[in-house]
């Protein structure tokens, strides 16, 4: 019944538990006021510098169909993004991925209130989308072809896809959290272009800390070594110029040694295999008033 769970790498399947247990846990255990404490608030992140909200919003979610739609598109992009860059690297980006977009959504949000528009300023938020959104991009960059589907309903050219997917979701769904989606998006892109090189370990720092955790015990359960993906060195410029179609020095733009993680199209599953992942429903950040 479960094995479609056995076969997601370590860090999906635990980090996908997790937050259906914490979810099992707000509904039945938690205070309703114990669990707001946990959304993201811009104002009282920011007024009353409750900093933790920043690290925590990002795995509440409001109700069961929106958990469920968050759960269905990250068992897709988690599970080839942490074979892509290793599980301790996973872990590492999906944590800077939700604290930055939440930073990014607090800035902004204060911003706004300046300007007269502070709906977003003191109101709350929660829910994984912005991460996703996050991978969606780095989804988008990497995958063959030149289209995708928007839920099965249109093609769109694949570099404008995390774009449309935004406007679409906008549209479909009042409620969601267009600027929580949108501050996910950019750190997708920031991830793409190499800029976030300078807050991430070397790939021997991830392996040090995989031997003195005995990670390679985990082998046998879906985890994934440093050693053998690269978990952070760059070629933001190469990916650049395979994002603009330049296709002329693709033979050297491929792998190098030297840089194993470089994420490159023919390491993407091909499009029989991907159907379903552009049809998934992606997740949304609700807004809570």
């Amino acid at each position: 019944m479960l094995a479609w769970l056995d076969e997601l790498p370590f860090g999906t399947k635990y980090l996908l538990i997790f937050m259906i247990l914490l979810h099992i846990a707000k509904i039945t255990l938690m205070p309703p006021l114990f669990m707001q404490k946990l959304y993201l608030n811009p104002f009282l992140v920011i007024k009353q510098n409750e900093y933790w909200r920043i690290f925590t919003s990002q795995y509440v979610h409001a109700d069961i169909i929106h958990l469920a739609m968050n759960m269905m598109t990250f068992y897709q992009l988690g599970n080839f993004f942490e074979r892509s860059v290793g599980t301790i690297a996973f872990f590492y980006y999906i944590f800077i991925f939700g604290v930055l977009s939440n930073l990014l959504d607090c800035l902004i949000a204060w911003f706004m209130a300046w300007g007269g528009r502070p709906e977003h300023f003191i109101g709350s938020a929660v829910g994984f989308s912005g991460v996703l959104f996050s991978l969606t991009v780095i989804d988008s960059a990497v995958s063959p072809g030149s289209q995708r589907s928007v839920m099965g309903l249109f093609l769109v050219p694949k570099d404008f896809y995390p774009w449309a997917l935004l406007l679409f979701m906008s549209i479909i769904i009042p409620s969601a959290s267009l600027l929580g989606h949108a501050t996910g998006m950019v750190m997708g892109y920031l991830y793409i272009f190499g800029l976030l090189k300078w807050l991430v370990p070397s790939k021997e720092t991830f392996s040090k800390i995989e031997r003195k955790l005995c990670c390679c015990a985990l082998n046998h359960n879906g985890y994934y070594a440093a050693e053998n993906n690269g978990a952070n060195q760059y070629q933001p410029y190469a990916l650049f110029n395979n994002l603009a179609g330049n296709t002329e020095n693709d033979d050297a733009a491929a792998d190098d040694p030297e840089n194993p993680h470089m994420l490159r199209p023919n390491a993407r599953p091909n499009n029989n295999n991907r159907n379903n992942n552009d049809n998934i429903f992606h997740g949304t950040a609700h807004t809570i008033e």
